[in-house]
């Protein structure tokens, strides 16, 4: 079971109490983005860290997705490997940056349909988008599996539900077909 703060800074709300259960996705350990250690949520997190998990993402997104990542964000993996752009990976990261960083991501996974919404507030005080990130919030964004949705949500695209069952109202977790897997993971 995960535990994260309720932090509202940037308008990030990081839910997370003792009665949520969520597993890290299987990508995150597969690709080396986290190691079985004890984790660190409320660590500072840098540039390269920031850029590492975001690596990490789009790789799983062009392993899993349905039409991969798509040019935007080739783009802006490919604009990482420039030499002067690694001096700055030791620099704190912010929320702003993180939520600025993750946007391209969540709109790409809306155009697949396996996200309907971002993350985060959309009432946001840009001033606190300036405060200092933690390992936990980048997480946190970075919380999905591209082959079955956004983990933390357990969102099922409504078109997908309608097609297939005559409704929008569906639980992910139940099975109605009686195949043994979950909605979810039929989707």
């Amino acid at each position: 079971m995960r535990r994260f703060a309720k932090l509202t800074t940037g308008g990030l709300a990081l839910i997370a109490t003792a009665g949520i259960a969520s597993a890290d996705p299987a990508w995150w350990a597969a690709r080396g983005v986290t190691n079985g250690a004890q984790k660190d949520d409320y660590a500072v997190v840098n540039q390269g860290q920031l850029k590492n998990i975001a690596t990490q993402a789009y790789n799983e997104i062009v392993a899993d997705a349905p039409g991969g990542a798509g040019t935007v964000l080739q783009g802006i993996i490919n604009g990482w490997r420039t030499p002067t752009l690694a001096t700055e990976d030791y620099s704190a990261a912010t929320l702003g940056g993180a939520k600025n960083l993750k946007t391209p991501f969540y709109n790409r996974l809306a155009e697949l349909g396996l996200v309907s919404a971002y993350p985060w507030s959309a009432a946001t005080v840009p001033a606190d988008d300036f405060a200092t990130a933690n390992i936990g919030q980048v997480k946190y964004l970075f919380n999905f599996d591209p082959s079955g949705g956004i983990w933390s949500q357990a969102t099922i695209p409504s078109w997908w539900s309608l097609n297939l069952f005559g409704t929008t109202n569906i639980d992910p977790y139940a099975d109605y077909t009686g195949s043994g897997l979950t909605n979810l993971q039929k989707y």
